[in-house]
């Protein structure tokens, strides 16, 4: 099973280690982090990525949402979750902006999150799936003929077609990671090409 990494930060320990609780007690594959305020996460931050990030919104020297636009700087596909015990329509504006996942409500429902925590862990399963696929795709790419490099590529590009819904996210996130694996192979492995053009002209054409 692979294991994520999560960071918990609250200014209050018994929702710290109340969230660090449910994890375990569902058995959610998470290796887990906590701070007790946004510029003690922020320095976590700094140092290392996180997969998912729970944030309360309140706290002082840094608040939650400061926390999450710094986040999104340093790692634009960290999973950012933020809680509170408000219910306020300008927070969940300023929160969008920022593409938080979701929104815990203050007291926790067990069941909310439960849901919650599912469905971050397909999201990750997901992207983890995906980048292994990219990765055993540039390892044949690395040692295949220039007609079967030229074919892997076409195969790359055409499973992302189904999903370039411009109105959706992640098939816009998708459609990127696709131009940035062609990218990598590009700088990577040009010279073991050995082809006048890094990328096929069909190929150049359909970016």
């Amino acid at each position: 099973m692979v294991m994520y990494h999560i960071l918990i930060v609250d200014d209050e320990s018994t929702e710290r280690d109340g969230i660090e609780f449910l994890i375990q007690q569902n058995a959610f594959p998470f290796q887990i982090q906590k701070a007790c305020n946004g510029q003690e996460a922020y320095e976590f931050l700094r140092s290392r990525s996180f997969d998912v990030l729970i944030t309360d919104i309140k706290m002082p020297f840094m608040d939650g949402l400061e926390l999450s636009e710094k986040a999104r700087d340093l790692y634009p596909d960290t999973i950012i979750l933020v809680s509170s015990a408000y219910d306020d329509f300008a927070f969940m504006r300023k929160a969008i902006k920022v593409k938080v996942e979701d929104y815990i409500l203050k007291p926790v429902i067990v069941s909310d999150f439960v849901r919650i925590m599912t469905h971050v862990i397909t999201l990750l399963d997901e992207r983890s799936k995906k980048l292994e696929k990219h990765k055993e795709m540039m390892e044949k790419y690395k040692d295949a003929t220039p007609f079967q490099k030229e074919k892997l590529i076409l195969k790359l590009l055409e499973e992302g077609q189904g999903t370039e819904d411009s109105e959706n996210p992640d098939a816009i996130s998708d459609k990127k990671a696709i131009a940035d694996a062609v990218a990598f192979i590009e700088n990577n492995y040009q010279k073991d090409i050995g082809l006048e053009c890094p990328l096929p002209e069909v190929v150049q054409k359909r970016l």
